[in-house]
């Protein structure tokens, strides 16, 4: 498919999340490396229509069962299969939405690799369909091409946009040993950390997506990249221009104007 053919199709969705607000959820959620272990320690999620935000956390999950943090990691697979029965409870009451995610499309990470823990804990978990996922980096690549964002994308998108990340926000993961990445506090038991960085990320995401709606996202890609060489792609280009919306209406203004000037000489 053409560039132009993936950013009309992307702009489409865009256009649609923005016209159906309550019809979208973004989800995020925080993990052990999953090259070492499958253990889910936060899910956020969040209503696109008015902002309300719930979280599933081991750390929250532990509260309501009345265990220290300090024994966390004694009682970790039941309280991690509280807080996943308590996703699926959610999940269940809005499978006909449509959910928002970064990159969440995998057997390691993603939708799928939480249905399999919540299986290997004795759950039963419910199924989004396919069709219901939009993956949010992906859209971006189909939007402005690939070359949007330099790696991390998501880290390189909030300082290109000068998007405000609080001490609240942590990576992922990163080699960096002096870095606090979501692994490390995993395991350096700062579970209420975990769940912050997680409920960060789903706000971060909302920006991302009413700046690509008011066509305000700033990306690294040449305009060339973004909506391709093919005559149809530059004119795209230029449709998104108000300059060129208005330099278009006044050309058709003024060639009407004389038109009818010259068919009603003709007529007198």
């Amino acid at each position: 498919m053409a560039q132009y053919e993936k950013r009309k199709k992307a702009v489409s969705t865009l256009k649609e999340i923005d016209t159906r607000p309550d019809n979208y959820i973004i989800v995020h959620y925080t993990c052990d490396n999953f090259k070492v272990s499958q253990i889910i320690s936060s899910i956020a999620v969040r209503q696109l229509a008015d902002g309300q935000t719930e979280s599933f956390s081991l750390y929250k999950a532990a509260q309501e069962m009345n265990i220290e943090n300090d024994a966390i990691p004694n009682n970790q697979e039941k309280i991690e299969k509280k807080m996943l029965s308590d996703y699926y409870k959610f999940v269940n009451k809005n499978l006909e939405k449509k959910w928002i995610h970064w990159g969440m499309n995998s057997d390691n990470y993603g939708f799928k690799a939480i249905e399999h823990r919540y299986r290997v804990l004795g759950g039963r978990p419910k199924y989004i369909a396919d069709d219901k996922k939009i993956n949010l980096a992906s859209l971006f690549i189909d939007a402005y091409g690939k070359g949007y964002a330099k790696h991390p994308r998501m880290e390189s998108l909030i300082t290109k946009n000068k998007i405000s990340s609080p001490n609240d926000f942590l990576p992922g993961y990163n080699n960096n040993p002096d870095t606090l990445d979501e692994v490390k506090a995993l395991h350096q038991r700062q579970y209420k950390l975990i769940q912050m960085s997680c409920l960060r990320k789903v706000d971060i995401f909302e920006n991302f997506i009413n700046l690509a709606i008011n066509k305000q996202l700033k990306t690294y890609t040449p305009w060339i990249k973004i909506y391709g060489l093919s005559i149809k792609g530059i004119l795209a280009s230029l449709n998104e221009q108000w300059w060129f919306k208005a330099l278009t209406y006044i050309v058709v203004a003024v060639a009407g104007y004389f038109f009818n000037n010259y068919m009603d000489s003709i007529f007198k």
